[in-house]
Order: C-alpha cells, then sequence, then structure tokens
C-alpha cells in the first residue's frame, strides 16, 4: 500500500560558483565564458575594468572568482581585483596576460595566455581550493 509519500529527494547540491571574467577582447571573453559554461560555472563578463565594477555591483548573487585581463580599457586588471577584493574580501583572483608581467605582479595568481581550456580550469580549480585572494609566490602557470 502506498503511503501517498514520494521517496527521498537526493542533496541539493550545492551551486556552482560563479567567475567574473573580465576581458576586452571579445572573442577571447566569450570562449573563455563558454568553456567555463560547459564545465558548469556561472559566469559573468565585463569588457573593461568599470564595467566590471559594475557588472559586481549589479549582480545580486556572490562572486566566486574575478578571471582578469591585466591590460584593460578604463582601469588595469590589477586595480579591479584590489577594487572587488575590498567590496568582497576574501575574493580569489586569476590575472591574465600575454605580456609575460607575471613577474610584476607579486602575489596575485596568475595564467599566461594563451592557455588551454584544461589549463584554464586546472588553474581556476587550484584557486578556488586554495580559498584565498592572493598565493604565496605560486609559480605562473
Amino acid at each position: 500500500m502506498r503511503s501517498g509519500f514520494a521517496a527521498p529527494m537526493e542533496p541539493i547540491k550545492s551551486t556552482s560558483p560563479t567567475i567574473l571574467v573580465v576581458e576586452d577582447c571579445a572573442p577571447i571573453r566569450e570562449i573563455v565564458g563558454t568553456v567555463l559554461r560547459s564545465r558548469n560555472f556561472n559566469v559573468l563578463e565585463a569588457a573593461t575594468g568599470p564595467d566590471a565594477l559594475s557588472v559586481a555591483a549589479d549582480d545580486t548573487s556572490t562572486i566566486d572568482l574575478v578571471l582578469s585581463d591585466i591590460r584593460l580599457p578604463g582601469m588595469s586588471g590589477i586595480d579591479v581585483a584590489q577594487a572587488l577584493s575590498e567590496r568582497q574580501p576574501p575574493l580569489p583572483v586569476i590575472l591574465m596576460s600575454a605580456f609575460g608581467e607575471e613577474y610584476a605582479l607579486g602575489t596575485w595568481p596568475f595564467i599566461r595566455k594563451p592557455f588551454t581550456a584544461q589549463q584554464l580550469i586546472d588553474r581556476i580549480q587550484e584557486v578556488l581550493r586554495a580559498g584565498n585572494t592572493k598565493s604565496n609566490g605560486t609559480a605562473p602557470q
């Protein structure tokens, strides 16, 4: 005899991390967004530093990680990372560039462009697992 109660539901899985991608080159921003969405990340996108600050202010969810180019119109990726980290500490950030600027960054996590989809995912997972805003001398990827 059925009691009318449904079988126990599976536990609700935690929501996917939200990543703010800040990249002024539209094709790169779109490809990165596509890769991240294919791996079940929620993605917010911005083309400039000021746009990133606006997106972060307008978004009602918590941003779990910022992935930002260093050279951006309006303000640098480093300035974006610092501003967003002040609003939502601790906010993990990965800076990216094709120009080898990782040597001047000190302790910010970095990934050099071009990178493969797997290199990007690995770096993001590494930084999210660490759960901090800066790495302590992490070697550039």
